[in-house]
């Protein structure tokens, strides 16, 4: 789309669409451009009907939250021998259930709104139009104008598409659906309008959508469909809702992949490939697709060959032995070995006793051993 029309000269214009305002577009042009451009239509969204729409709000997972916690107030409600205790559990049913209600009834009204805002700007177009082609004027359905078309309207016509105006009579037009003005404005088409100004000011131009309060004009279209100012507001509804949409679904997804990795987590527990330690960083993994890098060229780009590697790693500990999901304890620690006096190592050293520490220590071992028993065998 570009969104410069209004700021070109006449001449240029012409050109640049390769247009004549006195000819108009060949037959075969016009197919050329329908074929590039489509159909001067604004795209239409799924038709939901409103029971369709109401009954969405409950798919909201706070809803769902709040529907379970009613339905156990009614539950405990209804058990509870004592009156007192039945009604304050009334009290919180209630209340629950007006949260709901409101919530839904809200949620219903915005979405209708749009809706029909969407609906309310597809009826904002023009059956027919009086256009210029090869030379003679011809009645056509709006839908199958292209830029370039010259285009001939009076007064009470809706505007088909975005256009430049190339001759008026005392033309005003009514954009209070653009640009909130309550009162028609002059148009006129001998005006140079500067790059970068608002919607309102551009007074050489017209736009899809308004209508011609006064006078009539000659003008050449330069966006249809949804390349069109309303388009665009068209396209914003269409995007507002898939937004709207959307995170529900992807948290939908992620509630379920978190509970999947939960349990492919716990399997690997009980096969003694992973340790409780370990959770916090593998469920993240777990619970969504991500790459993970190993080294030497070797990656892992999904939850299923995450599983399938973790599993062909040897066992951490043994799970089945103990029965619990916890790792053994660690065996204490050796007792360090002793220094060895220099003296005494000088001398295994002099007396080639030794080639290793380790040996040096145990020949020291027993050498105390052996002191020890003398100690214990030598009267006082």
């Amino acid at each position: 789309m570009e969104d410069n029309w209004y700021s070109k000269p006449r001449e240029e214009l012409l050109q640049k669409l390769k247009t004549n305002a006195e000819y108009g577009l060949s037959n075969v042009e016009i197919i050329k451009r329908q074929q590039t451009h489509g159909l001067n239509e604004l795209r239409k969204g799924k038709k939901i009907s409103p029971l369709s729409i109401f009954m969405q709000q409950f798919k909201n997972s706070l809803v769902l939250i709040l529907l379970f916690a009613l339905a156990i107030s009614i539950i405990i409600g209804l058990l509870s021998e004592d009156d007192v205790q039945r009604f304050e559990y009334l009290i919180d049913s209630m209340a629950i259930s007006t949260i709901i209600l409101f919530n839904s009834i809200f949620g219903f009204i915005q979405e209708y709104k749009a809706e029909k805002s969407l609906e309310a700007l597809e009826s904002m177009v023009t059956q027919f139009t009086t256009v210029t082609r090869e030379g003679e004027k011809e009645r056509v359905e709006s839908r199958n104008i292209v830029p370039g078309d010259i285009v001939l309207l009076e007064e009470g016509e809706r505007i088909p598409a975005d256009a430049r105006i190339l001759q008026s009579h005392s033309l005003r037009v009514d954009e209070s659906a653009l640009t909130g003005e309550s009162f028609p404005v002059s148009k006129d088409g001998t005006v140079n309008v500067q790059l970068n100004v608002p919607i309102g000011d551009r007074i050489n131009s017209i736009y899809k959508g308004t209508i011609i309060t006064g006078g009539r004009v000659l003008a050449v279209i330069t966006e249809t469909g949804m390349k069109t100012v309303f388009g665009q507001i068209a396209e914003s509804l269409l995007e507002e809702k898939k937004e709207e949409t959307k995170p529900e679904a992807e948290e939908a997804k992620e509630e379920v992949d978190l509970a999947e990795a939960e349990k492919t987590f716990n399997e690997l527990l009980n096969l003694g490939k992973v340790t409780p330690a370990e959770k916090e960083l593998l469920l993240p993994l777990l619970a969504s697709d991500t790459t993970i890098d190993l080294g030497e060229g070797k990656t892992i780009t999904s939850r299923k060959s995450l599983v399938e590697y973790l599993k062909k790693q040897p066992s951490k500990f043994s799970l089945a032995e103990e029965g619990t999901s916890e790792p053994p304890k660690e065996e204490e620690k050796k007792e360090k070995d002793e220094e060895i006096p220099e003296d005494i190592d000088t001398a295994l050293s002099d007396m080639q006793l030794g080639d290793t520490p380790e040996e040096k220590q145990e020949i020291y071992k027993e050498f105390k051993k052996e002191k020890e028993k003398e100690k214990e065998s030598t009267p006082f």
